[in-house]
């Protein structure tokens, strides 16, 4: 019977091991703290001191779009599992000279999938953060921000979050409900145990 409880350990580590790196941030330098170079940044982009933790954020110009060299994008390549659902995360904060709602602003994109356009992000100089599930349709997926405006403006882009959900987006079982799975197959060993020993 004493195999039967080290099983059980065993099975409840792998769990719960298996859910903690399925849950991991997939983002490198999620708060642009390290200043990574799995960040590219292009155009009128880069680091500067308006963190939301931490002391730095990314940020893209906008003055105005359209105008080369101005346009600014920040990216990062990430692995990825084919079918698999990635719930992004980000916080995002704008300066009072952007006029949202114009004509886009910003776009966020995981892939294919352009989660964030034309949203009114709170007041100025205030971060707010925004969340948007999209799916893998390749071994490696970009994810990008890019300032869409038609106007001038600075974003400042900070505390990224990409997770994978699960084919389907069914995500990965939170820690409390492994264990509570865990508990319930112990609990039957322990009674297995005792009706054993009732019987010899």
């Amino acid at each position: 019977m004493r195999s039967n409880w080290f099983l059980g350990c065993a099975i409840c580590s792998i769990l719960i091991g298996g859910s903690s790196v399925a849950n991991a941030n997939l983002v490198t330098d999620p708060s642009f703290e390290l200043n990574s170079p799995s960040w590219v940044f292009t155009g009128s982009s880069g680091i500067t001191g308006n963190a939301h933790t931490g002391s730095r954020s990314g940020y893209v110009n906008c003055i105005p779009c359209g105008l080369p060299g101005y346009s600014g994008a920040i990216n990062q390549t990430i692995d990825t599992t084919i079918g698999d659902s990635y719930s992004v995360s980000f916080w995002l904060a704008e300066n009072e000279s952007v006029a949202f709602g114009t004509s886009g602003n910003l776009s966020v994109a995981f892939g294919t999938t352009v989660g964030f356009l034309t949203t009114t992000p709170s007041t100025p100089n205030t971060y707010g953060q925004y969340t948007f599930t999209a799916t893998a349709t390749s071994l490696t997926t970009n994810f990008t921000f890019a300032s869409q405006a038609l106007v001038g403006g600075t974003f400042f882009i900070d505390d990224v979050s990409v997770t994978d959900v699960g084919a389907g987006g069914a995500g990965v079982p939170e820690p409390a409900t492994l264990f509570t799975t865990a508990g319930v197959f112990l609990f039957a060993v322990f009674l297995r145990k005792r009706r054993a020993a009732l019987h010899t």
